[in-house]
């Protein structure tokens, strides 16, 4: 290698240096579960304190005319943080959205110190092309099991859709239009077949997506690079439209050939399209702009739209979002019409100033430029869909990086007063700060995770109490607090009865709209007698998620219990339309007023109860007799435990599906233990049907000749259905 031309040890280490952090940025430390683990966290920590420190160290460089509405932008966030409906929530977000301003302003600062911007771009697009590599690689795991269950079908029926479409969709956007960017002004053949490629891996990735508001974005993004390009070569139409008057057939052929490949698109696009998982925005959009009416000026805060969507959905039968499939309706439903104007400042900004040096097509950096515009633009129209910008933290990291390069590159020339200089210390300072308060708070939390989940309640209980001293306006400490002390509870630890209620009232207090907490502390308020409160409790879980066959259950039992029998019996049966499995239980046979609701409902709906469709636990169910009639009977007992272990751990949303994990993950970004409700809380663990199909699993264990495991859940059935033995004569 030619020594004149061969990278120097400085620009080798800045290379290595750039890799490394935007590959850990990209995969590791940007996503919201790496948000729950304390060795990420202090990672994120460590890194954020090294960029004060250069801070602190380096001469502050010019600024761009962009700095002043962002830093607008990001007052308007902080004072409607402070002004939220749960202002911890919300401060967490502003922290996390300025870690990711904070990262701009550090690329901003490399460039204007002299690191390369190609360099900086070059890394970003090699970090985007491992990222497709592992996306490509889950497509083909997929194509190949496919081709493994349905040999000699090459061309799959069913469509294949990526995980995390919307967000691989905003990443790759931004991959695509700087790629495209650098394609059109590269005059290097290996480097033109190098984009090529690439630029062929982003298309190909976002068709997986099937996001729509990817491809809407995706358009757009294409469209301003379009016009952009065409704004350097403004003949270069008319020219080509000369010729092809010219030239006939040319134009016949490149006619017919547009319309078969239109024609082609527009037929794989409609049946990648066809997925199930493809709905409207109408129940996001909604709650959305009621939190906006309700609070237009500031919003309800920041990343609290979570509430919003509980308050207008029931969940269950719902899921629940975090965001509301739109930048623009996030901000009005966070921080009103103030978020919405100080956003729509920065977009003019930076397009402004973006566009002004895309004009000059002779400039070595258009591509930067012109690609970051046209990044930019993607992401803006993709957002009118999809909160691109919080769903993942990665997604605004990765185009806050691109901006640092290109918003930084002859720059406007504006020196930096204390004022600018200062707020950008100061935001760095809080982020830092936070940051390290963060891994301090949630150590203990995540160690009683841990014990709870273990079955160490006592020990649970003391780290979540530590945790609630440290961090006592987070909701979910409390929650899990209550959840571990109702547990020592149940286990006959009557002292517990007080302080679960008040932890679980704390949580109810500081998240008053997750019905899951309420209907925790009804059953507790009725556990010590105060009927009253566990009424009203159980009626404030209803209201919120009507759907919910858990707490009509219960709100029917506490109505029961204070003389209101006609609002007992049409919760009662409503439990029976929302799960018709319920139907045929004990808890009706054990009491002569509900045993007559279930008759009368068994009269009026004389079809059966159980739904039609069968369920894949069935369907396994007739794998184990099928093994049985084998005389396999090992197998059969094996297979038929894992069924009924999991149908009697009774979650929010059915069976073994913990929705305080993920709530708490997404909501909290917090870990949690795999709990719902609390021991107190009526469930119906296990139906008459697969009641009577555990007796199948007794005689399989006794014919292995499992006799112990057989005892076991001998017991164990007739704890929950006592009667067992009638229903089988």
């Amino acid at each position: 290698m030619n020594k004149k031309n061969s990278p120097s040890m400085k620009y080798l280490l800045q290379e290595t240096a750039i890799f490394l952090v935007f590959s850990y940025l990209v995969f590791f430390g940007s996503s919201k579960y790496s948000l729950i683990n304390p060795s990420i966290l202090t990672i994120n920590a460590i890194l954020l304190t090294l960029m004060l420190v250069y801070f602190l160290w380096k001469k502050p460089a010019l600024q761009s005319r962009v700095h002043l509405p962002l830093f607008v932008m990001m007052g308007v966030m902080l004072l409607t943080s402070l002004t939220s409906i749960d202002v911890r929530r919300s401060f967490s977000e502003f922290i996390l959205v300025s870690a990711a301003v904070c990262l701009f302003f550090l690329v901003s600062e490399l460039v204007q110190h002299g690191w390369p911007a190609k360099l900086l771009i070059k890394m970003v697009l090699l970090v985007g092309f491992i990222f497709m590599g592992l996306c490509w690689s889950e497509f083909f795991l997929w194509y190949l099991q496919w081709i493994g269950n349905h040999p000699g079908i090459w061309l799959p029926s069913s469509p294949f859709r990526l995980s995390n479409p919307n967000l691989v969709a905003v990443l790759v956007n931004v991959w695509l239009m700087m790629a495209l960017a650098r394609l059109i002004k590269t005059g290097d053949t290996s480097a033109r077949f190098i984009l090529g490629f690439y630029i062929f891996s982003c298309i190909g990735i976002l068709y997986l997506t099937s996001s729509r508001g990817g491809w809407l974005g995706t358009a757009a993004g294409l469209l301003a690079l379009f016009y952009l390009f065409l704004q350097n070569k403004p003949g270069i139409l008319s020219s080509v439209w000369q010729r092809l008057k010219t030239n006939k057939p040319l134009m016949a052929g490149l006619i017919l050939g547009g319309s078969l490949l239109a024609t082609i698109v527009i037929m794989l696009a409609v049946r990648q399209l066809a997925a199930p998982d493809h709905g409207t925005r109408n129940e996001f959009w909604t709650p959305a702009l009621n939190a906006f009416l309700a609070s237009p000026l500031v919003g309800k805060g920041p990343f609290t739209f979570i509430s919003a969507y509980l308050q207008s959905n029931s969940v269950p039968p719902y899921l629940y979002f975090d965001y509301a499939h739109s930048i623009y309706m996030d901000l009005l439903s966070g921080s009103g019409i103030l978020g919405l104007l100080a956003f729509g400042w920065l977009i003019f900004s930076v397009t402004r100033h973006l566009w002004k040096k895309s004009k000059i097509g002779s400039h070595i950096n258009w591509p930067v430029f012109a690609g970051a515009l046209s990044a930019f633009t993607a992401f803006c129209i993709h957002g009118f869909v999809d909160s691109v910008h919080h769903s993942e933290p990665i997604s605004l990291w990765n185009l806050f990086i691109i901006m640092g390069v290109a918003l930084s590159l002859d720059h406007e020339e504006k020196k930096p007063h204390f004022l600018t200089n200062g707020w950008k210390t100061a935001l760095l300072l809080l982020v830092v700060g936070f940051s390290w308060f963060n891994i301090w708070a949630i150590l203990p939390f995540q160690q009683g995770v841990e014990s709870g989940n273990r079955g160490y309640w006592q020990a649970a209980v003391d780290y979540f109490q530590d945790a609630s001293n440290r961090d006592p306006l987070l909701a979910t400490v409390h929650q899990q607090e209550g959840l571990a002390r109702s547990y020592l509870l149940a286990q006959g630890d009557l002292s517990q009865l007080t302080p679960a209620i008040a932890a679980l009232e704390e949580a109810v207090r500081l998240d008053p709209y997750w019905a899951l907490n309420q209907a925790n502390l009804g059953a507790l308020y009725q556990e010590s007698g105060d009927r009253q409160a566990a009424l009203t409790a159980f009626k404030k879980a209803v209201d919120l998620a009507p759907g919910s066959a858990v707490y009509q259950l219960n709100y029917g039992l506490a109505a029961q219990e204070t003389g209101d029998l006609q609002t007992a019996q049409i919760a009662y049966e409503k439990v029976f339309a929302l799960n018709p499995e319920w139907s045929e239980a004990y808890i009706w046979r054990n009491d002569p007023f509900r045993k007559g609701i279930q008759s009368q409902w068994e009269q009026n709906h004389s079809t059966g109860n159980r739904n039609d469709s069968i369920s894949i636990e069935d369907q396994q169910w007739q794998q184990a007799e099928v093994l049985a009639q084998n005389r396999q009977f090992n197998e059969a007992a094996s297979l038929g435990s894992n069924i009924l272990n999991k149908k009697i751990k009774v979650y929010l949303f059915g069976y073994d599906t913990p929705a305080n994990l993920l709530y708490n993950v997404y909501m909290f970004r917090r870990p949690a233990m795999s709990i719902d409700f609390v021991p107190q809380l009526a469930v119906i663990a296990l139906p008459d049907y697969w009641g009577k199909k555990s007796l199948e699993l007794v005689d399989w264990l006794e014919k292995a000749g499992k006799d112990t495991e057989a005892q076991i859940w001998s017991q164990k059935i007739f704890s929950l259905i006592p009667d067992i033995d009638k229903l089988t004569k």
